[in-house]
Parts: C-alpha cells; sequence; structure tokens
C-alpha cells in the first residue's frame, strides 16, 4: 500500500474513533496501525466528515429527547455510556483533533475533470440497482466517493488494490459489491482494474 490513500466511510470513520464504543474501535484501530506500517496514508473526504457530524448531531437531539435514535451504533454507546447531549456535542467539537490523534487527514474532493471522470450515470444505476438505496443523500455520497476515488487514480488500472493510489473503505456490503460489479467486464467477468471500493474485512 505504499502511496496509497485509504478513505474512510462515515461508519468506519466513527468506529475508528471509538464513538460507537471500545470494542469495535479496536480492530479499526489496529487496521489503521497496520495500513500505516506498509506505507498507506489514511484519509476521509470532508463530506464524509461532514455526515459523521450529521450523525453525531442527531443523536445529541435524540439522547435530549429522551428517544431512540436511527443511528443504533454510536446512539447505543452514548446510551450505555450515559452520555448527555452536551457530551456528544463536545465530540463533534473535538473531532478534528481526535482525527489526528489517529492521523487520519481530511481531504477534499478532487475537481471533476473530464478525461478521468467515470460513468457517472451507470454508476449510479449500478449503486441503485445493487444497493438499494433509501435515501437520495446517502445515494450520493456514495457516487461521489468512487467517483472521486476514480479521479484520484489519474486513469491509472491497476490490478491489485495495494498498487492503486487511492481506494475507498466501507463496512457496507453491498456498496462493495457494486463497486466490484462497475469495474467487472460484463463479458469476460474480469475486473478491469482493482475495485474502487473494499471491505473493511478484507482490505
Amino acid at each position: 500500500f505504499e502511496r496509497t490513500k485509504v478513505f474512510l466511510d462515515t461508519r468506519v470513520l466513527l468506529r475508528t474513533l471509538g464513538y460507537a464504543g471500545n470494542e469495535l474501535q479496536a480492530p479499526y484501530v489496529e487496521l489503521i496501525d497496520l495500513l500505516y506500517a506498509t506505507g498507506a496514508r489514511i484519509r476521509c473526504f470532508e463530506e464524509t466528515l461532514s455526515e459523521a457530524k450529521t450523525v453525531l448531531e442527531a443523536n445529541a437531539r435524540d439522547i435530549l429527547r429522551g428517544g431512540r435514535s436511527a443511528f443504533g451504533e454510536t446512539f447505543a454507546h452514548f446510551d450505555r455510556s450515559r452520555y448527555t447531549s452536551s457530551d456528544v456535542l463536545l465530540l463533534i467539537s473535538r473531532i478534528e483533533r481526535d482525527m489526528k490523534a489517529l492521523r487520519i487527514e481530511v481531504e477534499p474532493r478532487p475537481p471533476h475533470e473530464t478525461a478521468l471522470t467515470v460513468d457517472e450515470s451507470r454508476l449510479e444505476e449500478v449503486l441503485q440497482g445493487v444497493v438499494g438505496y433509501a435515501h437520495e443523500a446517502a445515494r450520493l455520497h456514495d457516487l461521489d466517493a468512487i467517483a472521486s476515488i476514480n479521479t484520484l487514480r489519474r486513469g491509472a488500472a491497476p490490478v491489485m488494490v495495494e498498487d492503486a493510489t487511492a481506494v475507498f473503505v466501507t463496512t457496507n456490503t453491498a456498496l462493495v459489491a457494486a463497486a466490484f460489479k462497475f469495474v467487472r467486464d460484463p463479458e469476460s467477468g474480469v475486473l478491469r482494474q482493482a475495485p474502487l471500493c473494499m471491505g473493511d474485512h478484507t482490505i
């Protein structure tokens, strides 16, 4: 993974930071340490950080209301640990500091370049068909993230993911399946390049 930028999705980021509890955090910190040892650099897109903050903000509101949350992992941890709404808001205010401590850097998405742009209509079709998004915002986030990984590869088509300049890592197995389908030749079944997205347990 020398020179590879590994971009974390929202759930991976929240788990790595410990916001879903120590038990879930430990294997991700170990994974990051192993990736760093091989020369990888750990990143997240600005939009992923924004989405993580949105999850935490929703958790803070739900704690204040005394109800349940649609964002179960982090909310369950906060509930078990008896976090107040103010405690969660404090986490939001220091999330960049916590990321820096783990050497996770934030990057903007690369600018749109026609020559390096994937067929986004087909990619979106594949994503929707395989993942079956209920919310447009989630679909667009994943679409933009995967398209950005392709742009960051600068037209290269590495066979092995460890030779790629960038890869997106997610807990979403359906998203991984969609990413594999997108780069697989429909006739031969051969991958045209290393997948743009990998699962957190397979990278």
